[in-house]
């Protein structure tokens, strides 16, 4: 009995860590349970429980956000001084027996008018496109067996099997999990790929890692997770809902607010105009000749003189102003298209032009959005120093940094200058495959000709190791350039395409050159490779030695007949290493020599280095295998063994190089930003990424400067208030016990995690965001009062760690202080926040079609600095 209704062993450890193992796996609710039966992870929900939870809480789909009708936007359209002068004019010369110029004068205000509107009108499909993205259907178990049903379908409390390549479908609680990895970035932004596993390891990012979310990707392993929640609860729906967050009929553009202050002031003067003009004309007894009035017939004297003064004052009205208006913005929108900025909506071309503050996405806007290898580090034994004890670094670093173009060489870091770095960057052609970029004395050792050029030197025999074992670990990686747009891609790993980029510059390709002959003759044994887990943090590929014992730089000893390269988290891996590479007879000889304390110490605090740097460390050992360890190996039966008898002698485990990698800025994003500055805009970057990264990132660019005291980089969770008790009742409660404790636990830690006041803020909550929680957005968090934010908003240049409410919350708060703002994305999470701005900008080239139909402006080379460009043409035409 107990094993029908229970936790099965090897289900997911409770948040002690605790083996549950006779927890039934639902919660009893009169209110939802039919008494249908209870079943254990393996056996999910029956198919009556499912169907009576479907009918309560209805079907897992987003609804799309009600379009604004439209009259509505008509209606926002006529909210014109002009067009209603000019509407009045009509009238007035219609009753005066006037047939063409009344016609002429409606037809330009209906012609503007409707323009305008069907524009918006048009662009209003950034609901419908998200709810295209949810998953058609899942695996789930019901009845006690895997069957695949319609995503809509899904109800809190269903197991669902999830596997490589699958689309969630719900949020869920993961409850096993096998190098499970996701890719977030529809909700965080950041393109690295995310590690799932039972247990949350940081509670304060915005998206737990034992949680699996609606809408994003599965792109690697397999596991089983419970629904927790569906439709318009999950991440993605509050998303849905912020995009309906409807427009105020009262908010005018720049340019309306002008035009509607030139036509009240018009319109006093017109008064004005009318009672002296009709004055003069009464007073002065002016007659009309076709018709004059009797002497004596004052009636007369005064309805002459009243239209005559009408009829001036209608003469007064500038009514070509709407259609001057409306034609220069359209010139405006031609002239960006210029210069790669496609106008959604004319109104943008205003707003940009009154800008003031540019809220802006990091990945992808400001940076390239594709991981790249930027620095290596190496460390070796060279006896010719004549410190024994002592070790011989080699720091290198790749230029140009262009996302995953394999243009670009690799460079000692002593030898290069700012100067190097710009010549580069001028002379840089990206429709090129490979360019030398070395001078006089400034080899490219990525290039084989320059390497062979400094084959004795330590930075050039260095080059060749790094490269080479990059390019054989890394071989599920493949790089390929399309056909028809011209752009690099990667499929695979993203950490490994990054290697596989930088292997490509220096000449390693799968099919062709060295990396061809290179994986013909270092022949990789498939069935012994360990591969990576997330428990393990590292992986490792055998491959066989040719009889010359050499891989490009590297000397092997001779009784070796194959060596393995490990690649792994330095954390994980640096304390298995036992020898540094030793350098002799021009080349770097293994094992080499034994490593001491100091040499691991030395190697951490490269790689500490390379984090305060914002790189993400990726490190390569080397160990050689003779044909007894192979034996050993074959007799292994599983990974684990095999990695046990690679590490097993720390001796021969031998530290080759240290990979710092990123995702770099464009080059064209600092002096933009510098622009930005000169021209009065405020730049804030808002990212979903850790805060170490963002303040790196900032530093880079120009938005933060050291010492300033003024500007500071903040975590979102600072604009929120205290967290409250949201899962005490609702679909908690229908979901299992584990299930249910996991999350109340979690939400306690996430309290008790908190920082700052733990009181809850005072003082104005007029924002959208200030919106009253219900059941069906619970999970949202909420804000700190007006007052609050503003004071924190105002002086902080970048936000960590962001999801897609807290952008919408930052950019509320600018506009509530009167800022015009101009919201800049790519992702799914950036969408909202682009609706609530003045101006949104998606990217035209990684921007997701959600984002492109809730923008005004699409930056068709996903290039920052159009951003500048298009500001600089709205205001020579403003």
């Amino acid at each position: 009995f107990c094993s029908r209704f229970c936790w099965r062993s090897g289900s997911s450890s409770n948040m002690s860590g605790k083996q549950d193992t006779c927890t039934p796996l639902l919660n009893a609710n009169s209110k939802t349970s039919i008494g249908a039966g209870t079943f254990g992870v393996h056996e999910g929900l029956t198919s009556a429980e499912a169907a009576q939870r479907l009918q309560v809480d209805g079907p897992n789909q987003i609804d799309p956000p009600s379009k604004e009708g439209f009259g509505v936007i008509l209606l926002r359209q006529l909210q014109s001084a002009v067009f209603l002068l000019s509407t009045v004019a009509a009238i007035i010369t219609y009753a005066l027996g006037e047939r063409n110029k009344p016609a002429i004068l409606l037809g330009a205000v209906v012609f503007v008018c409707l323009v305008n509107t069907a524009g918006e009108y048009t662009s209003q499909d950034a609901g419908a496109a998200l709810a295209s993205m949810a998953a058609p259907k899942s695996d789930v178990l019901r009845n006690g067996q895997s069957s695949q049903v319609e995503s809509s379908t899904i109800v809190v409390g269903d197991v669902v099997i999830i596997k490589t390549g699958d689309i969630v479908p719900a949020d869920m609680l993961v409850l096993e999990a096998v190098d499970l990895k996701t890719n977030e970035a529809m909700l965080t932004g950041e393109p690295t790929d995310i590690s799932k596993s039972t247990v949350a390891k940081d509670l304060s990012a915005p998206f737990l890692s034992n949680m699996l979310y609606s809408g994003t990707s599965v792109v690697s392993g397999y596991g089983k997770a419970e629904v927790t929640d569906t439709g318009m609860k999950t991440q993605v729906g509050l998303i849905a809902k912020r995009l309906g967050a409807e427009k105020c009929l009262t908010v005018k553009n720049p340019l309306a607010v002008s035009v509607n202050n030139l036509g009240t002031a018009l319109g006093v003067i017109l008064v004005v105009v009318i009672l002296l003009a009709a004055s003069v004309a009464f007073c002065t007894g002016y007659q009309d000749p076709s018709k004059p009035c009797d002497a004596d017939d004052k009636t007369c004297f005064f309805k002459n003189s009243f239209l005559r003064a009408v009829i001036m004052a209608v003469a007064l009205i500038p009514h070509g102003v709407p259609v001057v208006c409306t034609v220069m913005l359209s010139v405006g929108s031609m002239e960006m298209a210029k210069h790669n900025g496609v106008t959604m909506r004319m109104s943008a071309v205003d707003y940009l032009s009154a800008t003031t503050v540019i809220c802006t996405d990091k990945t992808g806007t400001l940076t390239e959005g594709k991981m790249t290898s930027a620095a290596l580090v190496g460390v070796v034994h060279d006896p010719a120093t004549g410190a024994a004890a002592k070790l011989t670094e080699s720091s290198l670093s790749f230029y140009p940094l262009k996302g995953l173009c394999p243009n670009g060489g690799l460079f000692p870091d002593l030898s290069m200058t700012v100067e190097h770095r710009k010549r580069m960057d001028k002379i840089f052609d990206g429709t090129q495959v490979r360019q030398s970029f070395a001078q006089p004395g400034f080899p490219d050792l990525a290039l084989p000709d320059n390497a062979a050029g400094n084959a004795h030197s330590l930075d050039g025999m260095m080059a060749r190791a790094h490269l080479s074992c990059g390019f054989l670990n890394c071989y599920g990686a493949k790089l390929a350039r399309n056909a028809e747009t011209g752009v690099w891609d990667t499929t695979g790993n993203m950490t490994e395409g990054a290697l596989k980029v930088a292997a490509a510059k220096g000449g390693y390709w799968d099919d062709d050159g060295t990396g061809h002959t290179l994986l013909n003759t270092y022949v990789r044994l498939s069935e012994m490779e360990v591969p990576f887990t997330s428990d393990r943090k590292m992986m490792a590929t055998i491959h066989k030695l040719p009889e010359s014992h050499r891989l490009e730089s590297l000397q092997f000893a001779g009784n070796s007949t194959h060596f393995a390269i490990l690649k792994g988290a330095p954390d994980k891996l640096v304390d298995k290493l036992g020898s540094v590479l030793d350098v002799a007879d021009g080349a770097l000889q293994l094992p080499g020599r034994i490593m001491t304390d100091d040499d691991r110490a030395l190697i951490k605090r490269h790689n500490a280095d390379l984090a305060r740097q914002a790189l993400r460390s990726i490190l390569l050992a080397l160990r050689p295998l003779s044909a007894a360890d192979m034996d050993r190996m074959k007799a292994g039966s599983s990974a684990d063994d095999r990695l046990a008898l690679i590490l097993g002698e720390p001796a021969k485990v031998v530290f080759t190089s240290l990979w710092g990698i990123y995702d770099p800025p464009r080059t064209s994003v600092p002096p933009s930003v510098k622009r930005c500055h000169e021209a009065g805009i405020r730049v804030v970057m808002v990212t979903g990424d850790q805060l170490d990264t963002a303040t790196a990132i900032g530093k880079q660019i120009g938005l933060i400067h050291e010492g300033d005291p003024n500007f500071r980089t903040a975590l979102c969770s600072e604009l929120h208030e205290p967290m409250p008790q949201r899962r005490a009742s609702g679909s908690g409660m229908r979901n299992s016990k584990r299930a249910s404790s996991v999350l109340q636990s979690l939400e306690q830690l996430q309290r008790e995690s908190e920082v700052g006041n733990c009181r809850k803020s005072r003082g104005s909550k007029r924002l959208s965001v200030h919106d009253v929680r219900g059941p069906s957005d619970a999970t949202e968090p909420e804000y700190r009062s007006e007052e609050l934010l503003a004071e924190l908003i105002g002086r902080v240049r970048c936000f960590a760690r962001a999801r897609p409410t807290d952008k919408v919350a930052i950019v509320e708060s600018l506009k509530a202080q009167g800022n015009i703002v101009a919201m800049t994305g790519d992702g799914v999470n950036d969408a909202p926040a682009m609706k609530a701005a003045h101006v949104g900008v998606s990217m035209g080239i990684a921007g997701t079609a959600v984002t492109q139909q809730a923008s005004d402006l699409i930056l068709m080379d996903d290039n920052f600095s159009t951003i500048v460009s298009a500001v600089q043409e709205g205001r020579r035409i403003y």
